[in-house]
């Protein structure tokens, strides 16, 4: 099944009917959507907070430029779902020892099972989104006469695929060649 249509129409639904949206970010959504690999309305909430539109988005970091080559120039905004639960949990920096209080030595390993969950979670986890603190992979997007231009999303560690994904969406929005060999 192909869903390049349906994630076009959503796209476009957050970006006003404009096309600010490349064939590479909705080649790659449709293959998620298809796969199910990847939760892509969490891809479209960050389009529709980023637009100043409702949306359910999760409370991520604030957009942020990329400060070296070679995305430098450009934009990013972590998307958050499910699947980057644990890595967020790893950042948390809440070192207070977990405390347990265990009735009886049979419920031993509920209690320990919960206390863990419960200080994890409720502790660390919610703290930080709390902070719109939550990180997840990128949504990459470049800034132009004031509108946002999406291009692709990333993932921390892989910036030269980025960059490769990036040089795709060149013949769609001439004015990146300008943004990438002014920064690169």
């Amino acid at each position: 099944m192909n869903y390049k249509n349906d994630v076009t129409e959503w796209l476009k639904l957050h970006t006003r009917q404009e096309k600010r949206f490349s064939d590479t970010l909705v080649e790659q959504l449709s293959v998620h959507m298809e796969a199910r690999t990847l939760n892509v309305f969490s891809v479209y909430d960050v389009v529709a907070l980023l637009e100043g539109r409702p949306n359910r988005a999760y409370p991520t970091k604030k957009e942020d430029k990329f400060k070296y080559p070679p995305l430098k120039g450009l934009w990013k905004k972590h998307v958050f779902q499910a699947s980057y639960m644990l890595k967020n949990l790893q950042l948390c920096r809440d070192t207070e020892p977990v405390k347990l209080s265990i009735s009886t030595v049979g419920d031993i390993n509920k209690n320990i099972d919960f206390a863990i969950a419960d200080y994890l979670v409720d502790k660390n986890f919610y703290k930080r989104a709390s902070k719109s603190a939550l990180t997840g992979e990128w949504l990459v997007f470049a800034k132009y006469k004031e509108k946002n231009y999406y291009l692709t999303l990333g993932e921390h560690g892989h910036d030269d695929i980025v960059r490769l994904n990036v040089d795709k969406c060149v013949d769609e929005f001439s004015f990146l060649s300008t943004i990438l060999s002014e920064n690169n």
